[in-house]
């Protein structure tokens, strides 16, 4: 989905749990360490190639300064910024629920 915005993530590797691949996911693409913290929302979206699931926690941010390790560039929004940048549909649900609560946390 080339072009597209998205959330830090990826595959879960085995033996691992949800919330330790979103750490790696996180310090791997950003080089940045979190806490992972409650589960938000579990989405399964269908796109016309593939089915995708996405486990959605709240996380916060421990130390590290956000760097642009496996993509062209980052950007840390506030959640009514969000509807500037253009994500895979998926994240319709995430984007949503972040603008209702106001805040990241």
């Amino acid at each position: 989905m080339g072009g597209l915005w998205e959330f830090p993530g990826g595959k879960i590797e085995a033996g691992e749990t949800i919330k330790e691949c979103i750490q790696r996911e996180v310090r791997e693409e950003l080089a940045i360490e979190i806490v992972v913290e409650d589960c938000l929302m579990t989405i399964n979206h269908s796109y016309a190639s593939f089915n995708v699931t996405l486990f959605v926690h709240d996380c916060q941010h421990l130390s590290g300064e956000p760097q642009p390790i496996e993509c062209d560039e980052i950007h840390w929004v506030n959640p009514a910024e969000m509807n500037n940048y253009h994500f895979p549909e998926a994240n319709t649900k995430i984007i949503n629920i972040l603008q209702a609560r106001g805040t990241v946390r």
